[in-house]
């Protein structure tokens, strides 16, 4: 069934094919931005997600309004933009620090194997980042990786540990800037705060949103054209 227009999570109207059970049907009904191809790197970023089978129960990229379903539809709008001039605004926000960007790269899922110096505040022998975002300047490599939340739910103190692990990894520990952020509803990010003590940035979905929205305007294309992507974001 067509099921529209509703509300999405930045508050405006969608039209979003879907079953009855308010899920979609093919992958790409659920991400507007798009991979250029099967050959494209933000295919296989994507396919990390909507690909994985074992996910069942409140999990799956396919039944909208889940974190594997936002996390995706909303970050990979990023990938409208054909320059890295969006990347220092969101690395700021997320409480990173970054020059003039010249290569940026994200992925989704990125399950990694822990040492024997992160194994002890886990309870499997691996940790999966929701995002990893990672970026090179005039000062080298910077990453940024975030703990996701769907709107509406706030982080928990394991959640903490987590992002300590994340900037920690054994895979990317020669990367002299590391930074973890928290990415909540704005509704939840006073709570999202105190559960993790303070210590991690909070950037909200809502955050994001504007994010995106200025960066579309700042585009060097028609005017009507950047109009019409900031209406849609």
């Amino acid at each position: 069934m067509l099921h529209g227009p509703r509300k999405d999570s930045y508050g405006q109207k969608q039209m979003v094919r879907m079953t009855s059970r308010r899920e979609i049907d093919l992958w790409w009904h659920g991400i507007a931005a798009l991979p250029s191809g099967r050959h494209d790197h933000a295919y296989y970023a994507l396919r990390r997600v909507w690909g994985d089978h074992t996910m069942a129960g409140a999990r799956g990229f396919y039944r909208i309004g889940t974190e594997d379903n936002i996390t995706l539809a909303l970050f990979q709008n990023w990938a409208l933009f054909p320059d890295t001039r969006w990347v220092p605004a969101l690395v700021q926000a997320a409480g990173g620090t970054t020059g003039r960007v010249a290569r940026v790269r994200w992925a989704y899922a990125c399950e990694e194997e822990l040492d024997t110096r992160l194994q002890p505040y886990h309870k499997r022998e691996f940790v999966v980042p929701d995002i990893v975002l990672a970026y090179e300047d005039q000062d080298g490599l910077g990453l940024l990786t975030f703990e996701v939340k769907v709107p509406g739910k706030a982080t928990e103190q394991q959640d903490g540990r987590k992002l300590k692990t994340y900037v920690d990894l054994p895979s990317t520990r020669k990367i002299p800037r590391r930074y973890g952020c928290v990415l909540v509803s704005e509704a939840k990010a006073e709570a999202s705060r105190q559960a993790c003590g303070g210590e991690w940035p909070t950037l909200t979905w809502e955050q994001l949103g504007t994010l995106q929205i200025e960066s579309a305007l700042a585009m060097d294309i028609p005017s009507e054209i950047r109009e019409q992507v900031a209406d849609w974001l």
